[in-house]
């Protein structure tokens, strides 16, 4: 493990990812997708060979299933890591800085996990239910009571799939409690043929952040693939301290 107090000193870096749970895939969800890109043994080693050669200080992972756990702590060691998973599928956060505590925060049937670091920043990793576009289906939406919660037990950084787009009222939510989205601002999926946002990294008042490049993708690209192994592409930010 990189020694954390060098990490801790220069700008950390993030990826968030949501790398796509087995229980998910149904060839008639990603009707331009090559059959062959969906079976588990021809994707899962493209997103553990995607994870292996990622050297950001901590990555923030949606959909990883507990059967696949090992294998992504694995293609991330020696990070230190910590899992929590429901209905299937699960959170991952892994670091080179070490953890001194981990919170996992339960609504529902959704959980977020929290890591404290061992400089005191709070990481936060959420996968939010998907609740519709708000200005054509009224309702209850339960992402918002997730990151509620979230909120109340005070991150300093959280990364996810928001699965809201920017102008929706989760990420809304994040803004008025003061925090800011540095992630790309680039579509990060096209499921069902739309272009959508909804990966990103969002800071605290004391925290700066800088996007690295995302990768471009088209309402038609095929998605899951050989080169694109999930639904959804990794975001990359630099973080630094305010002051």
């Amino acid at each position: 493990m990189s020694d954390p107090f060098d990490v801790c000193a220069r700008m950390p870096t993030l990826r968030t990812w949501n790398v796509l749970a087995d229980c998910h895939i149904r060839p008639t969800w990603y009707p331009r997708a090559d059959p062959s890109d969906l079976l588990p043994l021809q994707r899962w080693p493209r997103v553990l060979a995607a994870l292996a050669r990622c050297d950001t200080d901590i990555c923030c992972l949606q959909e990883v299933s507990s059967a696949r756990v090992d294998e992504v702590r694995a293609a991330l060691a020696p990070r230190q890591s910590a899992h929590v998973a429901h209905n299937g599928e699960g959170l991952l956060v892994a670091s080179k800085i070490p953890f001194l505590g981990v919170e996992r925060i339960q609504v529902g049937r959704k959980a977020s996990l929290m890591v404290t670091l061992s400089d005191g920043t709070r990481v936060a990793c959420v996968h939010l239910t998907w609740s519709g576009d708000p200005f054509a289906q009224p309702g209850g939406r339960n992402g918002l009571a997730q990151l509620e919660a979230l909120l109340r037990a005070d991150p300093d950084i959280v990364a996810g799939d928001f699965n809201a787009l920017p102008s929706w009222p989760e990420r809304e939510l994040l803004v008025a409690a003061g925090f800011r989205d540095v992630g790309a601002g680039a579509p990060t999926c096209n499921v069902n043929g739309w272009l959508q946002s909804l990966d990103s990294v969002y800071v605290g008042r004391r925290w700066r952040g800088v996007p690295g490049p995302v990768d471009v993708i088209f309402a038609d690209t095929p998605m899951p693939s050989a080169r694109f192994p999930s639904d959804h592409l990794p975001v990359d930010v630099r973080l630094s301290r305010v002051g």
